[in-house]
């Protein structure tokens, strides 16, 4: 599948403002961070609810957690209660013109030094790619992409391109792989 012209230009803009990107990289596992940040789907039901339980796996180990989640309009948003640490944003609502992440909270997200980034989308979209790739995360996790390598970590989920799948595949790496 080919990019838009806009596609073109949204990537040329981020790959400028990533050169500008200073951040301290290091290795976490779930033993090492105290905080992880997750990005998600709220399009598709599988995927919140794959998020839900991971956020409960993390808080059960004491580590705290952040969240974005993206649906595909405001009025998506709506729908979903709050829950605390989540911020939900709309893929259509707010991103510029050239998909940039233009919304407050998100850009927070952006800044917040995090221990660990976890992407648990199972697509590819620039305004995901904005964010991990300007977020302040130490070690940013995401599954093997075609476009975008702006991740530490990534795990191969061809195979099974499922959320459940890849969450299973981050917790077996992130508890096989100790921090030195």
């Amino acid at each position: 599948m080919g990019e838009t012209w806009r596609e073109k230009i949204g990537f040329y803009f981020l790959n400028r403002k990533i050169k500008n990107v200073k951040r301290s990289k290091s290795f976490h596992n779930f033993d090492s961070a105290k905080s992880v940040g997750l990005i998600f789907s709220a399009i598709h039901q599988e995927s919140y609810l794959q998020a839900k339980s991971f956020t409960s796996f993390l808080t059960d180990k004491g580590i705290d957690v952040y969240s974005v989640a993206y649906a595909a309009n405001k009025e998506m948003v709506a729908y979903f209660p709050y829950h605390k640490g989540v911020h939900f944003f709309s893929i259509k609502d707010d991103v510029n013109w050239f998909f940039a992440p233009k919304n407050a909270k998100i850009n927070e997200f952006i800044e917040r030094p995090l221990d660990m980034l976890v992407d648990l989308s199972v697509s590819e979209n620039l305004t995901i790619q904005y964010i991990i790739a300007l977020s302040q995360a130490k070690f940013k996790v995401a599954r093997t992409q075609q476009k975008f390598n702006y991740s530490d970590f990534m795990i191969d989920i061809q195979k099974n391109p499922t959320p459940a799948y890849f969450l299973e595949q981050v917790k077996l790496y992130m508890s096989l792989i100790h921090k030195k």
